[in-house]
């Protein structure tokens, strides 16, 4: 695209620019390079650096679901994946995959907790507002057993700042965790394979085990019932045959405010 004004930029200009750059990318990737544009745009208009949005409102595709679960099998040889071999210590990554597989909780909300934020007592995360998505209510992570247990090791190990963090003691970020997908990718055969999947395999048991959708919303942080059809695979119970009893071992633990 050539150089130009911005007041000369114009709606067909950037879908060009998409079609040329983006052509290749997931509907999610085109999506979110237009949602850059237009808060690049409005942070300018509330800045006062441009009177007006000269590309009005541009339609974006409409996000594509992440299709892709893990069964038990599955995880099963994804952790074999991360066995200590050949000199590597995949523990702490281990972990942290872990903790997302048994409470369902958002990626970038093990990245953030802090041993502060753990609450043993309860057994569960607390974050305050300013931490949360949305920030307009606390997020409330709630741990099984698993997930306490290793919590309880990393708040010991980092008692201030991040909990969860690599080996070389620098906190898990974006970056650090898709570097570690990508050998993961390959090795699992699966091209969609990242940390969101363990998020909503975690889901996909809960709404197959028969736990109502309203508990699943709940404790993924969602402010309505999950959707079973459309968002998450669990037309099929054959995908996934989880015994009603591991759910209650989910749940067994949860205290509600």
């Amino acid at each position: 695209m050539p150089a130009l004004r911005v007041k000369d930029l114009k709606k067909g200009m950037v879908k060009e620019w998409l079609d040329e750059d983006y052509a290749e990318r997931s509907a999610n990737k085109r999506t979110a390079a237009v949602r850059s544009i237009m808060r690049s745009f409005h942070w300018a208009l509330d800045d006062e650096r441009v009177d007006s949005i000269p590309i009005g409102r541009i339609k974006t595709e409409r996000p594509a679901h992440r299709e892709l679960v893990l069964d038990k099998a599955a995880w099963g040889k994804l952790l074999a994946l991360l066995e200590n071999k050949h000199g590597k210590n995949y523990d702490d990554f281990r972990d942290y995959l872990t903790v997302i597989w048994e409470t369902g909780c958002r990626p970038q909300e093990i990245r953030l907790v802090e041993a502060k934020y753990f609450e043993r007592e309860n057994r569960r995360w607390v974050f305050p507002k300013e931490k949360s998505k949305g920030k307009k209510m606390q997020r409330v992570v709630y741990l099984n057993d698993e997930a306490f247990a290793i919590c309880e090791r990393h708040a010991a190990l980092h008692p201030t700042g991040q909990m969860f963090r690599q080996q070389s003691g620098t906190p898990w970020d974006r970056n650090a965790v898709r570097c570690k997908f990508r050998r993961l990718k390959i090795q699992m055969g699966l091209k969609e394979l990242c940390a969101y999947t363990l998020r909503h395999s975690w889901a996909t048991r809960m709404l197959v085990a028969g736990v109502d959708s309203h508990v699943v919303a709940k404790l993924m942080g969602h402010r309505h019932p999950i959707h079973r059809q459309t968002t998450f695979q669990v037309d099929d119970p054959a995908t996934e045959r989880v015994a009603v009893g591991i759910a209650r071992a989910s749940f067994r633990q949860l205290r509600w405010r």
